[in-house]
């Protein structure tokens, strides 16, 4: 899959996100994504799935201070 592709995600029937290139919906033909949800949240982890955005400073300090809220002292 070229990593560039513009298209949509969706659930298949095996409740699998799924990509789908362009504007066509056929899952028969999509790139299965296992495990998106941990990918998108080491993404956000890790500061770069906002990185190089021009409000990515302020993305970044919000996340921080969420996950302050919701830490034991």
């Amino acid at each position: 899959m070229n990593i560039l592709t513009h298209g949509h995600l969706y659930l298949n029937s095996d409740i699998e996100w799924v990509f789908c290139s362009g504007n066509r919906v056929d899952l028969s033909t999509s790139t299965l994504l296992p495990d998106l949800s941990a990918t998108c949240h080491n993404l956000l982890t890790t500061g770069q799935l906002f990185r190089g955005h021009v409000k990515f400073p302020r993305v970044y300090q919000a996340r921080s201070q969420a996950q302050l809220q919701s830490c034991v002292l």
